[in-house]
């Protein structure tokens, strides 16, 4: 026991208090509730279908109370981790436990349990024993931390506790003194799951300060295998939704994850962290919702298993092409190509016979006070500014109508006496002006609206096969500049594609940078905040495009560049998006591992090695396990046979999810056959596309493993993967996804 044993008895009268206090709460909330309930029933029975300002407020103020009990249900067992104990200034100490959720004790308007994302509980966090400052909504408060204690709490009863400088220390394996958190150490020890787990209790300090960074910048962040990039990233949501809860709500934000499956498996941690209506998608998905259409296209996982497979080149180049920076240099160039025609056709707008804005106005207006904002939103905005001018224009046209006409009443005055004759006369040119004005101001909306034409793509796969088809666009957005065979080749995809009806993912990715660029999107369809995780598999030109739907640059980019293995249209270098991209970013390195023991860790990063980065490898929490084992069969019954006896010692380990990972899906395919006709267990075959994450036992393809973690992964014909940067990439992915045990086989028949 870390702490002791007057400390814990201590410690279990404060749990069975609060415990008593949140149950009070409950019983409060749960009685308020019934009362409501009552009301809400009578005010919909007067109501009788109609709207009513009283009962929509108390529907809301139902739906809060509601929530609030859920919650403090959930906390009853475990209803907080941690405790600070902090002297401000001036002030007498105070301890704060530190929670999930923040729980107030409504009878004395006090905090029985701090929330997580709140200011003091960056102590807890990031604070050390002694002087401290902590950023407060109304300043920073100076003070001194004097305690940092962290519970471990199972079923309402308090198992262990420790302090902070109650680390164990451990002899590394180079000889040096590590000093070991181990309270981190015993969460760490716990099995997968097939749903990424929130992690409030165990978030280390550099993760922390990720979490509250502040909102309006791009947050780059290259985080080794197991640093927790993703579970930062959407924990950082929480803290955000949290800290800006008055002007940001979980339909502000979007997060960007590789497959479906991966979304599947991050599903739960937002909704365990109280986050709701957070949009998640993949980027094709979110190519596709920017252009409103629903289509078969080929992922980049189909083009990676063919490239696999058949080392197809042309295709790892096109793609490569499509996804650069000179490739949006391109696009922006037939941007300009179809500004230049829209210019060239702009004339004086003209009604009876007068001028109402001349072209060298309507042109300065549109290539230069609004060249920021699309084709489309430029046409709208000119318009809806022509619109508004209706009466400034008008006035001036009738001051000249009015000169003009004057002169002829004059003229006919001076010319004739009076008589019924000029009366006629001069009543037919009072007539002939007032047609004219009303003529002006019945037809100004009809003749704006004409003149200024929104320029709206219906059919952008039409325009956007233009740029490589029509040779004078192609000559004029320097299209012709490709290599020949290249071109001739994504001309005959084209084709092919149109045959299956079916489009390539990279142009799926260009159309919707094309009709952002074009048609524009409303903010009411932008996000305010975008998470985009495994980002060093996403295009310089993805980047572009989802940066168009951000109504600020406020990302949360993570990736490792050491698990690029869409190497043919990822990030090779974060540069890139600093560069040419993200004006206002910050750059982040993670390399502390917290997913795999020190054997494993040190078996993947021989292969790391071999990638020649220019950053350092993940280091290990000193969390130590079985050595990698190989284990060589001759038949396919055997490799079963071990499988299973890998499986055995999992489970009787108290772990489950044993994943076998082959380089390809066609060896997945026969892998799991093997099992399906030898194994004594039952294996799900991971196919691409598959949008779900609930099994136990799986065999998967390697690219497939991105982002998932297992109690025991065991890697097939490691000897497959030869010595170039993309299998050394493959085979690191594959190795850094274990948390308790790796083991290799190789099938020698």
């Amino acid at each position: 026991m870390a702490i002791t044993l007057n400390e814990l008895s201590y410690e279990q009268e404060v749990l069975k208090e609060k415990t008593k206090l949140i149950n009070n709460e409950i019983n409060i909330k749960t009685k308020k509730n019934e009362e409501l309930e009552s009301k809400i029933s009578s005010l919909k029975k007067d109501a009788k279908g109609k709207y009513n300002e009283e009962l929509d407020t108390m529907e809301k103020l139902y739906n809060v109370t509601s929530s609030s009990i859920v919650n403090y249900k959930e906390a009853i067992d475990k209803p907080y981790f941690g405790r600070v104990d902090f002297r401000e200034r001036k002030k007498d100490c105070e301890s704060f436990y530190i929670g999930k959720i923040g729980i107030m004790d409504s009878v004395e308007a006090e905090e029985v349990v701090v929330d997580w994302r709140a200011p003091i509980a960056d102590l807890y966090y990031s604070g050390v024993i002694g002087d401290v400052s902590y950023e407060a909504p109304g300043g920073w408060i100076d003070g001194e931390l004097k305690t940092k204690r962290k519970f471990i709490i199972e079923n309402g009863e308090i198992k262990d506790a420790f302090d902070e400088g109650n680390e164990l220390i451990i002899k590394g394996s180079n000889g040096d003194e590590n000093l070991i958190d181990e309270f981190l150490k015993i969460n760490l020890e716990e099995s997968s799951s097939t749903k990424l787990k929130e992690v409030v209790a165990t978030i280390q300090k550099e993760q922390n300060d990720i979490i509250r960074a502040p909102l309006n910048s791009a947050l780059i962040i290259q985080g080794s295998a197991g640093s927790g990039k993703t579970t930062v990233a959407l924990h950082r949501l929480a803290y955000l939704l949290y800290k800006y809860r008055k002007n940001l709500s979980g339909n502000d934000i979007l997060v960007v994850a590789p497959n479906k499956m991966f979304l599947d498996y991050i599903s739960n941690i937002l909704p365990s962290l109280g986050v709701e209506k957070v949009k998640q998608y993949t980027m094709e998905q979110v190519a596709l919702n920017i252009l409103r259409m629903k289509t078969k296209y080929i992922s980049k996982e189909e083009k990676l298993n063919v490239y696999i497979n058949e080392g197809e080149d042309l295709l790892i180049q096109s793609s490569k092409f499509k996804g650069s920076i000179e490739f949006r240099d391109i696009l922006d160039n037939y941007i300009k190509y179809l500004e230049k025609e829209e210019y060239e056709n702009i004339s004086d707008i003209k009604c009876e016979g007068f001028v109402l804005f001349k072209a060298a106005e309507i042109r300065k207006l549109y290539v230069e006070d609004m060249k920021n904002l699309s084709l489309n939103k430029r046409k709208e905005e000119i318009r809806k500014y022509f619109l508004k001018k209706k009466k400034n224009v008008l006035g001036q046209v009738f001051e000249k109508l009015d000169m003009f006409y004057d002169l002829k009443v004059k003229k006919i005055k001076r010319d004739f006496d009076d008589s019924e004759e000029r009366r006629k006369m001069l009543t037919s040119i009072y007539n002939e002006r007032d047609e004219k004005k009303s003529s002006l101001l019945n037809q100004y909306k009809s003749i704006i609206e004409e003149n200024i034409k929104v320029y709206n793509v219906k059919n952008i796969y039409s325009v956007y096969k233009e740029l490589f088809i029509n040779e004078k666009i192609a000559e004029a957005i320097h299209v012709d500049k490709m290599s020949p065979k290249l071109l001739n080749y994504i001309k005959e995809s084209f084709n092919t594609n149109d045959e299956k009806k079916v489009i390539d993912g990279d142009d799926i990715i260009a159309m919707a940078y094309l009709i952002t660029k074009i048609n524009g999107i409303d903010d009411k369809n932008k996000f305010r905040h975008i998470v985009i995780d495994e980002a060093q598999d996403y295009s310089p030109l993805a980047f572009s495009m989802i940066k168009e739907i951000c109504t600020m640059e406020s990302f949360t980019i993570v990736g490792d560049l050491a698990q690029g293995i869409y190497f043919f249209k990822g990030i090779t270098d974060w540069n890139i998006l600093k560069e040419n991209i993200f004006e206002n970013s910050e750059f982040i390195y993670l390399k502390q591992s917290y997913r795999s023991t020190v054997e494993i860790i040190d078996y993947a990063n021989r292969i790391f090695e071999r990638q020649k980065l220019n950053f350092e490898p993940s280091r290990a929490v000193l969390r130590h396990g079985k050595e990698v084992t190989h284990i060589d069969v001759e038949t396919q019954k055997d490799m079963a046979i071990e499988i299973d006896n890998i499986c055995n010692e999992v489970i009787s380990s108290g772990k489950r999810i044993v994943a076998v990972i082959c380089k390809s899906s066609d060896q997945c395919k026969k892998v799991h056959s093997y099992l399906r006709k030898n194994s004594n267990y039952s294996w799900t075959l991971v196919k691409d596309r598959m949008d779900d994450f609930e099994f136990d036992f799986m065999v998967i393809p390697s690219y497939m493993t991105k982002g998932l973690e297992f109690d025991c992964s065991i890697a097939i014909d490691e000897d497959s993967y030869d010595d170039s940067i993309f299998d050394n990439k493959l085979l690191y992915v594959v190795l850094t996804r274990a948390l308790h045990f790796q083991y290799v086989i190789n099938l020698k028949c």
